[in-house]
């Protein structure tokens, strides 16, 4: 969850971790700047902001019933371009969360899909419990992406403090603004189709589709998207 002022923006992305921190990044709905916020778990976003965590709570209504699960205990979701057909999902009767994007109650009759997207069940004890109530968004986050998203060779290199050598390709990089300067995020594979990532604030001239022979600590490891994601610290590179 971001702070209240940020609810409006556009969310780039996956929350990822800078500084021990959790953070993501967000568009402004006009300008179409993106910059980097800070992404809190549910305690500590109700801490910082009580009543609007009420609001959202109540909004969000985290209840088998509520989202369409009902008795039968499912919901149907879905893969493929779905951001390309959202003007038919707006014009069908689907529904939308940003947990799990459009979706169609297990009530609902599905019409005739388009081509470029495929409808998945996501059952309720995947994301929720038997008192009707969500998991942690995490939880349900890692569910749905391991439906939505092909599985990836992609493995984690090392472990959590390991100091690594290791020969990337610059797949994409981006800067982020945020109060503390200006940075660079890098994306980066290696040769075995292994996912790398480098935020940084002294190091911009790699460029991307270059190849570089480096030298990182792992910082951490995560699953996005269901491609597993080794972050790391302190990179420079080998010559």
């Amino acid at each position: 969850m971001v702070a209240p002022s940020f609810q409006s923006y556009k969310v780039i992305g996956d929350v990822y971790i800078s500084g021990g921190k959790k953070y993501i990044q967000v568009q402004h709905p006009r300008t179409l700047n993106v910059r980097q916020v800070r992404w809190y778990e549910d305690a500590e976003y109700a801490k910082l902001y009580p009543e609007k965590s009420q609001e959202v709570a109540t909004k969000m209504a985290p209840h088998r019933q509520v989202l369409g699960f009902g008795d039968a205990g499912y919901i149907t979701i879905f893969k493929g371009n779905c951001d390309e057909e959202n003007d038919w999902f707006k014009m069908s009767s689907a529904r939308y969360t940003r947990l799990w994007g459009w979706y169609f109650r297990s009530c609902d009759e599905i019409p005739a899909l388009p081509a470029d997207v495929e409808p998945i069940r996501l059952d309720w004890d995947k994301v929720g419990g038997a008192d009707g109530e969500l998991y942690r968004e995490e939880v349900v986050k890692h569910a749905v992406d391991a439906l939505v998203y092909d599985e990836s060779l992609a493995q984690w290199i090392g472990n959590i403090g390991d100091r690594i050598d290791i020969t990337v390709k610059i797949d994409d990089k981006h800067a982020l603004e945020s109060k503390y300067g200006h940075t660079i995020a890098y994306s980066m594979s290696d040769a075995d189709g292994n996912q790398f990532m480098w935020i940084t604030s002294s190091k911009s001239d790699w460029t991307v589709g270059n190849t570089y022979h480096i030298r990182g600590t792992v910082k951490s490891q995560d699953v996005r998207k269901n491609v597993k994601i080794n972050t790391l610290t302190r990179c420079s590179e080998v010559k």
